[in-house]
């Protein structure tokens, strides 16, 4: 699964995953940038991939929402792309 902390192929600090639905860190992004408008941010992974082998990861903070899709290359390596099937960033597991 995606719990536990990971690098970013994007230079930004790292993200924490702590189990869908929990609190998490580093996740929410506009555009090909992370934003953090402050407070607590909350993520949840879907349980099943799509046809393509991605999951869903939805990134709660305040008013804030995103939609992103996780595709798993091995359980320390994944990479993430924006809703619209455009990669952000690829994942290292820390």
């Amino acid at each position: 699964g995606i719990e536990g902390t990971w690098q970013s192929s994007d230079g930004t600090d790292a993200k924490i995953y702590r189990g869908s639905g929990q609190p998490c860190s580093g996740f929410f992004y506009s555009g090909s940038k992370p934003l953090d408008i402050g407070g607590p941010m909350t993520c949840s992974l879907s349980q099943k991939p799509d046809p393509q082998s991605r999951y869903t990861l939805l990134v709660t903070q305040s008013e804030n929402h995103g939609s992103y899709k996780v595709e798993f290359g091995d359980r320390d390596h994944a990479n993430v792309y924006d809703a619209t099937g455009n990669q952000l960033y690829q994942l290292t597991r820390l």
